[in-house]
C-alpha cells in the first residue's frame, strides 16, 4: 500500500460511497502530507420496465462511475502565500515603528508645551 498509515481508508471508504469529501493522507514514499477533495461522478440511465411494450415507462437509474479527486502537498498549497506572509509582516513593523515614533514624539512635544 503506497499510504504510510491509515489516514486514506476513510477517503477511500467515502469515495467508494459516492460522497463529496476532503481530507488528509500521508504518503509513504515522501512521508509529506497530502491534501486531497473529491467528488462522485454519476451517470443517469433509464431503463425500460417492460421492454416488450415501450408504453409502460422507464426507470431513472443513477449509477456512480468514479470519483474525481485533485490532490495538493500541503506545502504546495501554503507556499503562495509564504511571500504575502513576509510582506505583511513587514509591512506590520514599519507601521509599528512609526507609530511608536508618533507617540513618543508627541509625548515629548505635550510634555514640552505643557511645562
Amino acid at each position: 500500500m503506497p499510504f504510510a498509515d491509515d489516514s486514506f481508508e476513510p477517503i477511500l471508504n467515502g469515495m467508494e460511497a459516492g460522497h463529496r469529501g476532503e481530507g488528509i493522507f500521508t504518503a509513504a514514499s515522501s512521508r509529506e502530507q497530502i491534501n486531497i477533495t473529491f467528488a462522485p461522478v454519476f451517470v443517469r440511465s433509464y431503463h425500460p420496465l417492460d421492454s416488450s411494450v415501450i408504453t409502460r415507462g422507464v426507470k431513472n437509474e443513477t449509477t456512480l462511475v468514479y470519483s474525481l479527486a485533485l490532490a495538493e502537498p500541503i506545502g504546495g498549497i501554503l507556499e503562495p502565500f509564504q511571500s504575502i506572509r513576509d510582506t505583511s509582516s513587514v509591512a506590520v513593523k514599519i507601521c509599528i515603528g512609526l507609530l511608536a515614533a508618533l507617540f513618543i514624539i508627541s509625548t515629548v512635544l505635550t510634555l514640552y508645551l505643557g511645562f
